[in-house]
């Protein structure tokens, strides 16, 4: 540090006026400040040292000296004011001749001195160029270029590692910003790094970028053109190529299935449930050019008309089956709908297991509640919220008898109608008793297919009150999802086995079998009394095999109702879809992941159900799969007659086959 008294000789200036270092770089001027201090310390000190360690103070400039507005000296200034006797100059040496001394330590403030670059003359032995022959001056001129072009060089190379430390340095302190990042954005910025300063036709991109633009193409096709302006994106060709390689429904998915059962390691967690149901889709064929193949409904020889028959139901039953076995997983129960051919064929399938070989062989009846199916029993049960509507719908027009508490009772859908209304109008008595009731629920010509709700009744009418409130915990007892159990709802908590549900369905099979609408018991209380005496026996099964609980909530058919509700509302509303725009639909939400949004007023709630398969994982399967599905030869399979297919003579059929032919001669000549 510089000493802050003045080095003027006889100069007295306090430590609040602004001092000024000597001005080593201007040796003449440097000279002309050392003779104007009249300082003789100054003359046998270096340069170097002066500039280090004394300063002359603002007393001695004229004003003219500074710049204009600030306390900086010009770079001509020379000190002319409260100046002592000129001091002769003679012993002080010139800046150029003085060595330097040695470096200053790391605490000094000021730079160091450049370093001048070390000679090679000393290494081979000479003193001057001038006494080298010329051949060796050459050398010597290619030797010192060298040396200059390997220290620029290593300044590069110096300058890299500074700039590799500061960016080491930046993202320790900053890398919190980045980390917060999920995977996919950022594998997009990486993408968007790598790609951007690349030609459209030279840019490549990896499986996951590829998988990223198809979804966000499937979600939006307009603004995937928007961004592709802005972003770096695959073309369309490139995602519609990856698209071709997502499969239908065939053994493809199923071996993929395989692998994801395989990484379960608790075996209860392979335990699930098969829902089946049907979707109606119009007739017509589409030619697929680059696959050239005809996507439309599949004729099998019987003539139908529409719907499925329950032959051909049976078999699609048993293939899926064996199919979903052989994959690993467990199937305890199929749920269904009441549909005359659903009921049917699993009449079959239970006729079917009680007369098979085995137990003919044996000599013994079938023990099992259920149907079997390669040694597997697997229980059927239909969808409680259908058999609630077809309790519903039954009670329109037809009054209900039963018996509770060995007292016979009579049920009215008139009653209900009164209450409603009552409630409905009478605004004095402050809010409705059952708001959530609407117009839709009650009037007939109001209802949508798939409403169906429990209330309440007034005195008048407590016949009906006593089934609205039967039926109420009824579907609670199999519909329940919670642990907790609430107080007033028992039965909406998941079973145990010593859960309140056991008691409750033994004095509701009573009075289920006691109900008649007329004067016989409709196919809807049969069927519940079947699924009743199901989930008692399924729950034992489950709850003998290890589980701690059982959330009859998964036992309904709404993951299958939501599938089908995205596949009508995808991309626009199609209530009836082709195959084509099925098979469409169906790859879609697979890249999706279902999460299509869902249209206002949808028949079931969101039923938290999540893939189990990955479309990344699912495209880097093989097409062909090195382990087809083999089908148990000893499964009795309905033989279905290959009949000439009759002619049909509608406008339809004749636009039909007119496509279909010019579509083969087009591709015949092409």
């Amino acid at each position: 540090m510089p000493s802050p008294i003045c080095v003027v000789f006889t100069c007295k200036s306090r430590n609040n006026i602004s001092k000024h270092r000597f001005p080593k770089n201007d040796i003449p001027r440097f000279v002309k400040w050392i003779e104007r201090s009249g300082n003789p310390k100054l003359l046998t000190m270096t340069p170097e040292k002066i500039y280090r360690s004394y300063l002359v103070c603002d007393l001695h400039f004229d004003t003219d000296c500074h710049s204009k507005g600030t306390k900086l000296l010009k770079h001509n200034a020379i000190p002319t004011l409260c100046l002592p006797v000129l001091t002769d100059l003679d012993g002080i040496q010139p800046l150029d001749s003085i060595t330097p001394e040695a470096p200053v330590s790391n605490q000094e403030e000021y730079t160091l001195p450049k370093r001048k670059r070390k000679g090679c003359l000393k290494e081979i032995n000479f003193t001057r160029q001038k006494h080298m022959t010329p051949r060796k001056q050459f050398l010597y001129n290619a030797v010192v270029d060298l040396k200059k072009m390997l220290s620029v060089v290593n300044k590069r190379n110096l300058t890299t590692t500074q700039r590799l430390k500061k960016s080491e340095k930046f993202v320790k302190e900053h890398g919190l910003l980045f980390d917060n990042l999920n995977e996919s954005t950022k594998r997009f910025v990486q993408s968007q790094m790598k790609t951007q300063s690349v030609l459209p036709r030279g840019r490549r991109f990896s499986l996951d970028d590829k998988v990223f633009a198809l979804a966000i193409y499937k979600q939006s096709a307009k603004a995937y053109r928007m961004m592709s302006s802005v972003f770096a994106l695959p073309s369309r060709k490139s995602i519609m190529d990856l698209l071709r390689k997502i499969p239908g429904i065939n053994s493809q998915i199923i071996e993929h299935l395989k692998l994801v059962v395989s990484g379960f390691k608790n075996e209860l967690d392979k335990t699930c449930v098969l829902l089946f149901d049907e979707i109606s889709l119009s007739a017509g064929v589409h030619y697929f050019q680059s696959e050239d193949k005809i996507i439309g409904i599949e004729d099998l020889g019987r003539n139908v008309p529409s719907g499925i028959k329950t032959p051909d139901l049976v078999v699609a039953l048993k293939e899926v089956i064996s199919a979903v076995q052989l994959a690993g997983l467990n199937i305890v129960c199929t749920i269904c709908d009441q549909a005359p051919t659903n009921v049917a064929a699993i009449n079959i399938l239970m006729r079917e297991t009680e007369t098979v070989q085995d137990y003919v062989k044996m000599g013994v009846e079938k023990r099992s509640f259920g149907f079997e199916i390669n040694n597997q029993e697997i229980v059927p049960l239909y969808d409680a919220p259908h058999l609630l509507k077809g309790i519903r719908n039954n009670l329109l027009t037809k009054d209900l008898t039963f018996t509770i508490n060995g007292t016979k009772r009579m049920a009215k859908w008139k009653h209900i109608i009164d209450f409603y209304e009552i409630d409905k109008y009478r605004l004095d008595v402050g809010e409705r008793m059952v708001p959530k009731l609407t117009d839709s629920h009650i009037y007939l010509d109001k209802m949508r297919k798939m409403k169906a709700a429990t209330i309440n009744c007034k005195k008048d009418a407590s016949d009906t009150a006593k089934l609205c409130l039967f039926v109420d915990k009824l579907f609670d007892s199999v519909n329940n999802s919670s642990t907790v159990i609430q107080p007033g709802k028992e039965l909406r908590s998941a079973v145990t086995s010593t859960s309140i549900h056991w008691e409750f369905w033994k004095e509701a099979l009573l009075v289920l079998e006691s109900m008649h609408f007329g004067t016989s018991m409709v196919g809807t209380i049969k069927n519940w009394i079947s699924t009743i005496n199901g989930f008692q026996y399924l729950c034992k099964k489950l709850l003998n095999a290890g589980f701690k609980f059982i959330s009859l909530r998964s036992f309904n058919q709404d993951p299958v109702e939501n599938f089908f509700c995205q596949v009508r509302s995808h991309g626009l509303r199609n209530t009836n879809p082709t195959c084509f725009h099925f098979q469409n639909s169906f790859k879609s939400l697979i890249i999706n992941n279902l999460i299509s949004s869902r249209y206002v007023g949808a028949n079931c709630k969101n039923d938290n159900c999540e893939n189990l398969t990955t479309l990344k994982q699912l495209l880097t399967l093989n097409k062909k799969s090195t382990n087809p599905i083999q089908i148990n030869p000893q499964i009795k399979f309905f033989s279905i007659t290959q009949n000439a297919i009759i002619p049909q003579k509608s406008k339809l059929a004749l636009s039909c086959q007119a496509y279909v032919a010019g579509a083969i001669v087009n591709k015949v000549k092409s």
